[in-house]
């Protein structure tokens, strides 16, 4: 399921890169009355809403299971601590550093998102698990007027520590589409019900799909949906150096259409397959790593 969302987003980060009719005023702090959108660049933004639920549900769930394990072979609870601040914190700093160079402003994005949510989770595993459903079912029911309370369209954005918590900002030198606390339980930007459930459904019947598809299908240990998603941290920095970098120094920003978004795309996925292949044998040899 990672792999296939992260073929979805490659679609998505290459038409930000080179597609001139490519439209970002999808969100309710960007929306403009009256735009003109054809169906096919409508649809191919659509399917990318898809991926960041995706990966921070998935990586919830990969840090409940990986949790587990750990214990399981005997590692104590400060060590477990200490590996998921410190992880959290290398990811979480990702974005407003080498993201922020490739996109020229200073940015925090989903890898901020994520990695914040991973180091705040050393303290919040310890909950009972009925506390956290509790927890994270109220702020998808009531998020929104959380939100609210330090956002309204009409009187612009909040400030800068508003929001990194809880909305969304865009200037011309910095951007926050990734708030910390919505994003610790799914949302886009700026958070709301309709999106978490849309999104948190798609996500379960493609679920469900895979699932029912595997019973059928031998699992390849070299699938691409396999590969790609074995190796996601990998896979999202260097299609980012890729796409971004060549963008900005072949001076081809929004050169193209959709035609050029998806030969773009497919030539990434091409490159990076074989690069995928050899990073997740690299990371076995390192276990430890």
């Amino acid at each position: 399921m990672r792999g296939f969302v992260m073929v979805l987003m490659t679609i998505d980060h290459a038409s930000l890169a080179f597609n001139g009719n490519r439209l970002s005023a999808d969100s309710a702090g960007l929306y403009v009355v009256g735009i003109s959108y054809s169906a096919a660049e409508f649809l191919t933004r659509w399917i990318s809403h898809l991926c960041a639920p995706t990966f921070v549900l998935l990586a919830g769930t990969a840090l409940a299971l990986s949790t587990e394990r750990r214990i399981a072979k005997g590692a104590s609870e400060k060590e477990i601590d200490k590996n998921l601040i410190k992880r959290g914190a290398i990811i979480a700093a990702l974005d407003p550093t080498l993201i922020s160079l490739l996109k020229g402003h200073l940015t925090f994005q989903v890898l901020f998102a994520i990695g914040t949510s991973m180091m705040l989770m050393a303290v919040l595993r310890k909950l009972p698990s009925i506390w956290l459903f509790v927890l994270a079912l109220g702020w998808i029911l009531g998020g929104e007027a959380v939100t609210m309370l330090f956002w309204t369209p009409e009187h612009g954005w909040p400030g800068a520590l508003s929001s990194v918590l809880f909305v969304t900002l865009y200037s011309a030198d910095l951007q926050i589409n990734y708030p910390i606390i919505p994003w610790l339980y799914a949302s886009k930007y700026p958070p709301s019900l309709t999106f978490i459930l849309l999104e948190l459904g798609l996500l379960a019947i493609c679920l469900a799909g895979f699932m029912l598809t595997e019973k059928h299908v031998t699992v390849r240990q070299n699938g691409p949906l396999l590969v790609f998603g074995q190796t996601a941290l990998f896979f999202y920095l260097m299609h980012r150096i890729i796409l971004d970098s060549s963008a900005a120094l072949l001076g081809l920003h929004g050169f193209g259409g959709l035609s050029e978004t998806f030969i773009i795309s497919a030539a990434v996925l091409l490159v990076l397959y074989p690069a995928c292949i050899w990073f997740r044998k690299y990371k076995q040899m390192h276990p430890h790593s």
